[in-house]
């Protein structure tokens, strides 16, 4: 069995490691340091303005003053907020599910093994949310709507675990996850392209920056809750955090004003180049 065990793990990173390995190569080849023009008439203004303060000095400054800026918007704090929020769910199941299963299911059996199953599922359908924001969110150029789509679907699969969990439902349980993981790629895609709309001009690093930290802070914070609540109130006690957390930023979403700053831009540069 250990013997097993170790051929099937061996396999499996060793496999990863290959596929990485091959990635690298590849994006060493055929991806360029640097595109030859911006990715919009908006982000070339943006690029100008930062070729005038080119001085470490004014980049510096223009940091700072970025960050007071977008701390006084509420749309910014609150898009951070449900960004930061929502995309560690998948990631906590990952961590967790498999002890809150086993400290509720006593009569089911390879409860390890299903719960690998719907994970990698869930991963997988994260990749194919990811992709499919792209294309929603250009046809629709509706930022904040696909975002509140994708939080509410999140809250749905959210509740229908922590009922999963407490009668004990596998197949609800494992099919949450999946869906999860396909409203979560939606999720990250369009939330992240909602901070940078809202934010225009603002520097996109100082964003991404603000965005990855909150991140990290729920990153930690839920494994740690979840385990918390798990070891003192019970395995549904502790699927309620995702739901409560869920709930809230979909009440929040609404709050956001969709001021796209960004794709006004692209408008108006358009017009005048006409």
């Amino acid at each position: 069995m250990i013997f097993q065990t170790k051929r099937v793990l061996s396999g499996m990173f060793g496999g990863l490691a290959s596929i990485m390995s091959i990635l690298f190569i590849l994006s060493l080849l055929l991806v360029n340091s640097k595109p030859p023009t911006p990715p919009s008439q908006a982000q070339a203004i943006v690029l100008n303005s930062q070729k005038r303060n080119s001085e470490f000095s004014d980049v510096f400054k223009m940091f700072f003053k970025s960050l007071k800026s977008l701390f006084k918007s509420k749309s910014f704090v609150i898009a951070c907020f449900v960004f930061g929020a929502s995309k560690p769910l998948l990631r906590t199941s990952t961590i967790l599910l498999s002890s809150i299963l086993q400290n509720n299911f006593v009569n089911q059996t390879h409860i390890n093994q299903k719960v690998g199953v719907s994970l990698a599922m869930g991963w997988l359908a994260f990749v194919i949310g990811g992709l499919l924001a792209g294309p929603l969110i250009k046809k629709t150029r509706r930022y904040k709507e696909v975002v509140a789509f994708a939080v509410f679907f999140l809250l749905l699969t959210c509740v229908s675990t922590t009922v999963g969990v407490a009668y004990q439902n596998m197949p609800s349980v494992m099919t949450s996850v999946i869906i999860q993981g396909l409203f979560l790629g939606i999720l990250c895609t369009s939330s992240f392209e909602l901070l940078i709309e809202i934010t225009y001009p603002e520097q996109p690093m100082c964003v991404s920056m603000i965005a990855t930290v909150v991140l990290g802070a729920f990153r930690l914070l839920y494994p740690f809750l979840g385990r918390v609540i798990l070891e003192v109130s019970g395995s549904t006690a502790s699927t309620s955090l995702s739901v409560a957390m869920m709930a809230l930023c979909t009440f929040l979403i609404f709050f956001i004003k969709p001021d796209y700053k960004r794709e006004e831009a692209n408008k108006n540069t358009s017009l005048e180049m006409k």
